[in-house]
């Protein structure tokens, strides 16, 4: 361990040692240069990282998010995560660095563009339901491909790799949180795409739902949006396929008709829950060290 600071999902980068965050920004500034090469040994050294005690999520926390895992079931899941999670990070950080858009559409796999597509044909106006998963940071390169402005709605300004993209920022007092809400319906109310993550960092959260036999906590914001638009959640997964991404829209989540609002949000979080389930059923792979915050002990 580094320095008596135990791994753990809620352990941040800072806490450890500094010759470790050297390596780190050292795999992003070579992904920069040479992406593909970069995220494999981004990926490689979180790998050993975790292995050795370092970074990542403890095997204790996936033991619980996937109770069936055996401990070395659970070991394996937690380098595996850790991996994928630099990968990802690396990936960020070439997008930041001014990645051209076609290149980084090469990358997307046609037929899950193309059902996207369709599914955002048939509602135009919805809330694009992230988390912070595999190369969720995509996603505005994906609207662009398809030639659909959207606003995205992020935790801050800093690190924003959204070129010609309409950005809503929570950062700051209620009084500018309001103000991106609105934003949003108004948008929405234009008929165009709102994008916003259910593991962000500012906001109120809903109350707990199911989730792996267990319970998590989305935020509010993507919920009430779609409850006061009266518009569907589309619920999309982002995930590395080799060198390739694929995007996989979810089955549209509708607003239900009756009940309190609080209620009416939370049987919406509860049907993203059963979606995000599912895929993590499918590829625990996909479980990033953000995402598993928002699981409760």
């Amino acid at each position: 361990m580094a320095r008596g600071v135990p791994i753990g999902a809620a352990s941040p980068m800072g806490d450890r040692p500094a010759w470790f965050r050297s390596i780190v920004g050292a795999c992003d500034a070579f992904t920069r240069r040479r992406p593909a090469a970069g995220m494999r040994a981004a990926a490689a050294a979180g790998r050993l990282v975790n292995a050795g005690g370092l970074w990542g999520p403890a095997p204790r926390e996936l033991a619980r998010v996937f109770p069936w895992l055996t401990p070395a079931g659970a070991r394996r899941l937690a380098r595996q995560v850790a991996g994928e999670d630099l990968r990802s990070r690396a990936f960020d950080r070439f997008l930041q660095s001014g990645a051209v858009a076609e290149d980084v559409a090469s990358r997307f796999e046609p037929g899950h563009l193309a059902r996207l597509d369709e599914r955002l044909a048939r509602h135009p106006a919805a809330v694009l339901l992230t988390v912070h998963s595999g190369p969720a940071g995509t996603i505005a390169f994906v609207l662009r491909h398809l030639g659909r402005p959207a606003l995205i709605v992020r935790a801050g300004e800093r690190g924003t790799h959204f070129p010609g993209f309409d950005v809503a920022t929570l950062e700051g007092d209620e009084q500018l949180r309001a103000k991106a809400v609105l934003r949003a319906l108004a948008h929405l109310g234009r008929g165009l795409p709102v994008v916003i993550a259910a593991d962000g960092s500012h906001g109120a959260s809903c109350e707990p739902v199911p989730c792996c036999g267990g319970t998590i906590r989305f935020r509010r914001g993507p919920f009430v949006l779609a409850r006061l638009a009266r518009v569907p959640i589309v619920p999309l997964a982002f995930r590395w396929a080799g060198g390739g991404i694929e995007v996989e829209a979810g089955e549209p989540i509708f607003p239900p008709a009756g009940g309190e609002a609080g209620e009416r949000e939370r049987a919406m979080a509860a049907e993203a829950g059963a979606w995000l389930e599912g895929r993590l059923r499918a590829r625990p792979g996909e479980l990033s060290v953000k995402l598993l915050r928002c699981f409760e002990a």
